[in-house]
């Protein structure tokens, strides 16, 4: 039994997650952000704006850096918007809140500043603008939802003005003209929020310490940043209430924000500088970029933006080794929908070292975790001692590498004053100690396989044999004492052949005129891409992911994996976590964590993938019923894993597994009838569904209209599938007391089969003796009804048969990940 404990950590990380990465709601309500950011907020620290308003250079040419231009600025804007400046003390004066009178005012101030600078200094490429987003499109995140109610949230959070990068004005074309086109969030590195009144900052005055309104809706907007611009390392929003202004910073441990600056005090100083530096003279890094990351340049073709259509692709570079870098084919595998905490991004990209395909994740990790790469080594080292081996090919990830770049720590304390007493950076704006966590690192992970999302299987014996080869993994490594304990969908992959393709020449370039002669410049790309060949469904494989919180037992006092895990903290992704856990984290228990709770989350990851999978408009699976089917299969899937917080997500699983039919199938309305005394009585009337749909609902909970879809489709496999996952949870259920009585059909049917596993489950196994082998003896069924009985005897794949797989995934066509796809002649001459 592993004995590691559980800590709390930050939930305004789980608040923002509502379905592992695929879901556009951020939360049900700001409320509950603004609890969750309790203690996680920094207030009135003016060393935010010193850091925006302080270039990373002392550039004399910079706008800012000159006292006399700004003096200019500043008389300019008091004359020619002396009107505006009025009115929005007028309107902070008066009782009624209008913050739609506010924008009027923002705009001309905003436009004003803008044509000044263009005026004195030019216009430069990258262009940015203060955009007004009332009457824009909405801004979108790259990965479609599942969620249709997600989706119509989502319509309703946007801010009020975005700094956006677009396209240079044509020549002649004025700034005072109103920027028309369409806005999405990737081209956004900033925000500003308007309040009608000052009252409604997000500044705290009195002392407390839970997050106000309108610093949720911040970090609301933070988030979409953070999400669509996955390198971003922090982020600076503006909030302009009333007749005064702050400026917020958003980062992987919380937030900072200024004082209150009074428009007409020096806030109007300060305000022209914020929109000066963000608009003219502010690089992407200086709002946020990673330094390290640029985007892919290719030959005789144009620039990348975060304004084009299709997703940029970029370079990444080693900063302690310039020679190794990362080129990124498509948009990310997967993003975590979070801004505190680890804020998982993965993607597919090519080695510059390796030559070859490899999966990126960058993760901003607890400081004090051990460096997952190290993990990976001590399960190694612990399988080779006990002589132990993975199934298949590999169904864990293989050997990883990994480079730690900057703390969080280290990048608030750039570009603040130095104290005057130690001479080092001021401390003001250090991230607190936040349930546990006190710093993060931004972390660069790289690993060879390749693999896409479980969800994204392409038929039933696909997802069975992946499940099936995971947790016989997990079987095996549970068996030496290794516990992964963050299991999720995220974390399960299958596996897919990758190739890297490319076309680059190198060019003379002329060198110091001083020395004459020519050089040679590095390959610039004329194409490239990553090919994808999915292997036959008969072939297919898992790769179970991510071990940085795992935890491995001592063999031994003296086992040095004794050290790792004992220190971890709250670890698991809560929408797949255990039940008995999330009652632990509620209560602020400790547990000792075991299998059982692993092989729990199994289970939501099964049902999970077979949801998001019906309801994915690409999958070959995708059905085309009715709008309103599909609207009750939508309800029913965030009924499952939608939630606003931990208590949300528990309450939810005792409804859908147990209090489903009261719930959803109410009785019809009662009528009130008089007996022959006069006295009123209460008439029941039947249910609205039939005795036999009731008595199904009972068993099926919370998956019925799904369960119904996939038989209606003669899909009885995923059906089945379905149906025994989500017995098999609820058997491990708290409150789980009876037990479901088996049935005796035909042997030969996908039903008997189901019904037998069924059985096998909920017979008379108590739930403490839930077991991997239930779990794979159930798999191993279904596999064989199907017809596939090789992969209970697959251990390790020799160099041949994997060659041979390889051989029939060629055949087929693959998936092409690049900006600049070649012709297919150059295809077939590679």
């Amino acid at each position: 039994m592993n004995s590691a404990k559980i800590e709390i950590h930050n939930l305004a990380e789980f608040s923002v997650i509502r379905s592992g990465g695929n879901s556009l709601d951020v939360s049900q309500s700001r409320g509950i952000i603004a609890t969750d950011l309790r203690g996680a907020t920094l207030y009135n620290k003016p060393d935010v704006l010193d850091k925006l308003l302080t270039p990373t250079t002392k550039n004399p040419g910079l706008p800012s850096m000159s006292q006399a231009f700004v003096d200019s600025l500043v008389k300019t804007i008091e004359t020619s918007c002396a009107e505006q400046l009025k009115e929005i003390e007028t309107l902070e004066s008066q009782r009624k809140d209008d913050e739609e009178a506010l924008y009027d005012q923002i705009d001309s101030i905003c436009e004003k500043i803008e044509e000044e600078v263009a005026k004195k200094y030019g216009r430069k490429d990258p262009f940015r603008r203060v955009v007004f987003t009332g009457d824009k499109h909405e801004p979108i995140i790259p990965e479609i939802p599942t969620s249709a109610a997600g989706d119509a949230k989502a319509e309703a959070r946007k801010p009020d003005y975005v700094v956006a990068d677009v396209p240079l004005p044509k020549q002649g074309e004025a700034l005072s003209e109103e920027y028309t086109e369409s806005i999405i969030w990737r081209q956004c590195p900033s925000f500003m929020e308007v309040k009608a009144k000052a009252v409604l900052s997000p500044v705290r005055q009195d002392g407390g310490t839970a997050a106000k309104n309108t610093l949720a809706q911040g970090f609301d907007y933070a988030h979409f940043i953070f999400t669509e611009r996955p390198f971003q390392r922090f982020v600076y929003g503006t909030f302009f209430c009333g007749n005064s202004f702050c400026v917020g910073y958003f980062d992987r441990c919380g937030i900072a924000l200024t004082p209150l600056y009074k428009m007409q005090e020096e806030g109007l100083r300060n305000f022209i500088l914020v929109i000066l530096r963000m608009t003219h003279e502010m690089t992407a890094v200086d709002l946020g970029m990673d330094p390290n990351v640029e985007f892919a340049h290719y030959r005789d073709k144009p620039a990348q933006t975060f304004y084009q259509e299709v997703y940029p692709e970029f370079i990444i570079t080693d900063p302690s080794d310039k020679s190794r870098s990362w080129h990124t084919y498509g948009d990310p595998l997967y993003t975590r929908h979070s801004i505190i905490g680890r804020g998982t991004t993965v993607w597919r990209t090519y080695n510059s070292l390796t030559t070859a395909p490899s999966i990126l994740k960058v993760i901003w990790r607890s400081s004090r975790r051990t460096k997952e790469a190290l993990v990976y080594e001590k399960i190694c080292a612990r399988l080779d001692a006990c002589g132990a081996t993975i199934p298949s090919y590999t169904s864990i990830a293989r050997k990883i590498d990994s480079i730690d770049i900057i703390s969080v720590t280290e990048l608030r304390s750039r570009g603040i004053p130095i104290d005057a007493d130690t001479g080092a950076p001021s401390t003001a704006l250090k991230p607190s100690k936040l349930n546990g966590v006190k710093d993060r690192t931004l972390s660069c992970i790289w690993f060879p396989d390749f693999g896409r999302p479980v969800w994204q299987y392409r038929s039933p014996l696909e997802l069975l044999r992946v499940m099936y080869q995971v947790i016989k993994a997990h079987k095996t490594l549970s068996e030496n004492g290794v516990l992964h304990r963050d299991i999720s969908a995220g974390n399960i992959l299958i596996r897919v052949h990758a190739e890297y393709i490319t076309d680059s020449v190198r060019e003379p370039r002329p060198r110091n005129a001083a020395r004459g002669g020519t050089s040679d410049e590095p390959q610039r790309l004329r194409k490239s891409a990553i090919l994808e060949y999915d292997y036959d469904e008969h072939d297919a494989e898992g790769i179970l992911t991510d071990f940085e919180f795992a935890s491995i037992d001592p063999i031994a006092a003296s086992d040095e994996g004794s050290r790792l895990g004992s220190r971890d903290g709250m670890s698991g992704t809560p929408m797949f976590m255990a039940t008995e856990l999330l009652n632990a984290l509620i209560n602020q228990m400790t547990i000792p964590r075991t299998a059982k709770f692993d092989l729990e989350s199994f289970g939501y990851v099964i049902l999970n993938a077979i949801y998001r999978n019906t309801l994915h408009p690409a999958s070959p699976l995708a059905w085309t019923d009715s709008a309103a089917a599909r609207k009750l299969i939508d309800e029913e899937y965030e009924n499952l894993f939608g939630f606003t917080d931990l208590d949300d997500l528990k309450n939810r699983r005792g409804q859908v597994f147990f209090g489903l039919p009261r719930l959803f199938f109410p009785r019809e309305d009662s009528d009130s009838d008089t007996d022959s005394e006069g006295a009123g009585t209460e008439k029941q009337k039947p249910w609205r569904i039939s005795e036999e749909e009731r008595e199904k609902m009972s068993q099926l909970g919370g998956i019925l209209h799904l369960y119904k879809h996939l038989s209606a489709r003669n899909n009885k496999v995923l059906a089945g599938i379905l149906k025994a996952v989500w017995t098999y949870l609820r058997t491990m259920q708290p409150q789980f007391k009876r037990k479901l009585a088996p049935g005796e059909p035909p042997e030969d049917t996908v039903d008997a089969i189901i019904d037998s596993a069924v059985a096998d489950i909920s017979g008379s196994v108590p739930v403490q003796d839930v077991d991997h082998n239930m779990f794979l003896h159930m798999l191993e069924r279904l596999l064989t009804f199907l017809g596939d009985q090789s992969v209970a005897q697959e251990d390790m794949i020799d160099e041949k048969t994997r060659i041979q797989r390889i051989q029939r995934a060629k055949q087929k066509e693959p998936r092409v990940y690049g900006m600049y796809p070649p012709a297919e002649s150059f295809w077939k001459l590679k």
